[in-house]
């Protein structure tokens, strides 16, 4: 999943920037749903990269737990 948040985050970057290369060069502003995709598709993309992040820990927790026994039985120094 951070993957996939780290493509969308890139994708609404370079979506931002060619809003802002055609507002700068043809002079065209930039109406409607253009600044609310913008924010959509960065927000959501660091928020997949994040939580991908944070699954990758949990499953390596996962993984570092998984076998052990229950219990941990010392032996007795005599």
């Amino acid at each position: 999943m951070a993957a996939v948040g780290g493509l969308v985050a890139f994708s609404g970057f370079a979506y931002a920037l060619t809003i802002i290369w055609v507002y700068f060069v043809h002079k065209t502003p930039f109406q409607g749903w253009a600044p609310i995709m913008i924010l959509i598709l960065v927000i959501g993309g660091l928020i997949m990269l994040m939580l991908g992040m944070l699954g990758e820990y949990i499953w390596r927790i996962l993984e570092e737990v998984r076998g052990r026994p229950i219990y941990i039985i010392k032996d007795k120094i005599l």
